[in-house]
């Protein structure tokens, strides 16, 4: 038995370290974290019995990524992606350009959020657009001002 702990052997030693997820390092010798180093398991790399799927969307992100000049779009680009009812690729981009600055409002109300998330299960979907709800608040006040 070691001075540092109360192990034996190195069974107990993986016996202990497999059973307690959270332990003091300062309590463990040099000799059980080196074990421990050397034991230890790269969690990003594939292991010999797991399926490797190959994927080639990095890359492709990245390329779109790349190619991505926001420059080229203009506000007409902007108005016809919001006038979709399914955007696509192009949209987005056109909507993440600098032209679509003097659109935000549009942009907003065309993305209400839904908070399904985060309430109890339901078949119901509940949107809520908060830039909505405030533009229909300040016009029933300017209403009520004009009778």
């Amino acid at each position: 038995m070691t001075n540092d702990t109360n192990i034996t052997n190195d069974k107990d030693i993986n016996a202990n370290i497999a059973h307690d997820d959270h332990f003091n390092d300062s309590i463990v010798n040099e000799v059980i974290l080196e074990d421990m180093k050397k034991n230890r398991i790269d969690h990003m790399k594939y292991l010999p019995d797991m399926e490797v799927l190959d994927s080639d969307i990095m890359d492709r992100v990245v390329a779109e990524m790349d190619a991505y000049d926001y420059d080229q779009y203009t506000a007409a680009d902007v108005r016809a992606a919001l006038s979709h009812e399914y955007r696509t690729l192009e949209d987005f981009k056109a909507l993440l350009s600098p032209a679509a600055q003097p659109f935000i409002e549009e942009i907003a109300q065309a993305a209400p959020v839904s908070y399904t998330h985060l309430t109890l299960p339901t078949k119901r979907i509940v949107e809520i657009s908060g830039v909505a709800e405030t533009l229909k608040k300040k016009q029933k006040q300017k209403d009520k001002a004009g009778e």
